[in-house]
């Protein structure tokens, strides 16, 4: 029984080293770090005043697509928060756009950005053989890739 045990987790173990090692991951390094002036010339529609909060939150890369990701949060005179998954390029820096989330991704696993939510009402943003979706779901709320 005990052995059976051992096999069983050195195959989870091998399972989940395969997902966060099996790809390439984005090299996010300073050209393609997150900067205000970087955002604003790019047609970044989120307010960079100096109080928001912008953490790296990894890479993810999938076939030829890599790109970094950042999660934004920036809380308004009303208490009001609004938090937004940054998405650049990882080979240039360039911004591609953002989705409206309501919580920070727990991790990046493979091609995935994986979320607390659970996997029957959308708990991930996958990228595919085209990059990022332009739609998914989190947490059973449509979400879209905007600038």
């Amino acid at each position: 029984m005990t052995e059976k045990v051992i096999k069983i987790s050195l195959l989870a173990l091998l399972t989940v080293c395969l997902l966060y090692f099996g790809e390439s991951r984005a090299d996010c390094n300073e050209s393609t770090k997150v900067t205000s002036q970087k955002l604003s010339s790019q047609a970044f529609s989120g307010i960079l005043d100096g109080r928001e909060k912008i953490e790296l939150m990894g890479g993810v890369s999938h076939l030829d697509f890599n790109y970094c990701i950042y999660f934004y949060a920036r809380e308004f005179g009303n208490r009001r928060l609004a938090k937004r998954l940054i998405i650049l390029d990882g080979n240039d820096g360039r911004y591609i756009g953002m989705f409206d989330v309501d919580d920070k991704p727990k991790g990046i696993v493979g091609n995935s950005i994986i979320f607390d939510y659970h996997d029957d009402l959308g708990n991930k943003i996958i990228v595919g053989s085209s990059g990022f979706p332009k739609n998914t779901y989190l947490d059973g709320e449509p979400k879209e890739l905007f600038k």
